[in-house]
């Protein structure tokens, strides 16, 4: 074991030197655009005449016909967004990343107002932080920006919600990332994706525990995070510590590929419509091959292998009807090397671990709200 934790340190440190030489070398400008969609939450509908406002900058645009807007030359930094249009509620997004010379592209879903406007009078409302109506007390909401630009969390679910007051990882090993929650056991939290029930999120994962090295969920496939830590809803899995609730967003309305290079390996993500714009997909696939070190760097005897995978695909089949298909699954290895001499020399796998999770949900939305799931492990 403390091989395998000094080749992930070697690891790591390979990933930041180059992350940091690259900075280095490519000094970027310092504008970006944001470029969006407006959309109603119920079926993606384009939102037509919706105000967009960024502050503190002050600026403001209205969508076009097709629902899209666009702010160009922004000054890279943070920003909140606030979308409003006749007969929907106001959207705030506290945060939004612009990148230097990155054209950021992101689809903003409002929700049909079921307030009464009255001229007799006016009534003023705090607009409190979005969580589940459902939960009353001991929640915590992650959003987009929150799950991609947490420090020192490597963009893994457990040690983002251990920044929570209620939370901490297991002790003993920086590269175990299991979650106490109350001074419970890893083995007593449950994740949810989709409302489909998973056991762990981490490569190389204890069995009946959330314990592993590091998750295989993909956070830029993540549009919130709700962390429940007692009082939980009716509709999660029961739990003795915490339920972790994941939801995976939609694909984007325009055909999008990136590939990326991170902590979680080399990646690449695809997304975009289908059929006319009725359906779109998310997938997404990672790799770690950590092999090629054998001959870079001696007395390396184990060498982890890991990978993983997120599908979702979601089908609007009329204005009440959608249908959701998802996928996620994940592959672990560990090869052990002899040295022969000069040589490296024979391969064994010492150990494999996988695990997979797919899904399909139907969500009627007419007369009430139902939504039922069919899942395979």
């Amino acid at each position: 074991m403390f091989r395998f934790n000094s080749m992930l340190k070697i690891y790591f440190l390979l990933i930041a030197c180059s992350s940091y030489i690259y900075a280095a070398d490519h000094v970027p400008d310092v504008y970006g655009s944001l470029k969006g969609i407006v959309t109603t939450d119920k079926n993606r509908k384009p939102v037509t005449n919706a105000e967009i406002a960024i502050m503190p900058l002050q600026l403001k645009t209205t969508t076009d016909s097709a629902g899209y807007f666009i702010f160009d030359s922004l000054p890279a930094g943070l920003y909140s967004v606030s979308i409003s249009a006749d007969g929907y509620d106001t959207l705030d997004v506290p945060t939004v990343q612009i990148k230097a010379k990155k054209n950021i592209t992101q689809e903003f879903s409002l929700v049909e107002s079921k307030s009464i406007l009255s001229l007799e009078k006016v009534v003023v409302k705090a607009r409190l932080p979005e969580r589940n109506a459902s939960a009353v007390n001991s929640t915590n909401h992650f959003g987009m920006y929150e799950l991609n630009n947490t420090p020192a969390a490597f963009n893994d679910i457990n040690r983002i919600t251990a920044t929570t007051p209620s939370a901490l990882l297991q002790s003993g090993s920086d590269f175990y990332s299991g979650a106490i929650v109350r001074g419970g056991n890893p083995a007593e939290n449950v994740y949810m994706l989709d409302g489909f029930e998973l056991e762990n999120l981490d490569h190389f994962g204890a069995i009946q525990s959330s314990n592993g090295v590091v998750s295989f969920i993909n956070t830029s496939l993540v549009k919130s995070l709700d962390f429940y830590t007692g009082a939980f809803p009716a509709e999660m899995s029961p739990a003795l510590s915490a339920v972790t609730s994941i939801q995976f967003r939609q694909g984007m309305v325009e055909r999008k590929h990136q590939i990326d290079l991170s902590f979680q390996g080399l990646g690449l993500t695809t997304e975009g419509p289908f059929l006319k714009s009725k359906g779109s997909y998310l997938e997404s696939g990672r790799m770690v091959n950590s092999r090629f070190l054998k001959y870079f760097i001696d007395n390396l005897p184990v060498m982890p292998v890991w990978g993983d995978f997120i599908i979702k695909s979601s089908l609007q089949i009329n204005q009440d009807n959608t249908i959701n298909i998802i996928a996620v699954g994940a592959s672990d290895q560990i090869h052990l090397y002899q040295k022969d001499g000069d040589f490296f020399c024979g391969t064994d796998v010492a150990m494999t671990y996988s695990q997979s999770l797919g899904g399909l949900s139907w969500q009627y939305s007419k007369d009430a709200f139902v939504n039922s799931l069919v899942a395979y492990f």
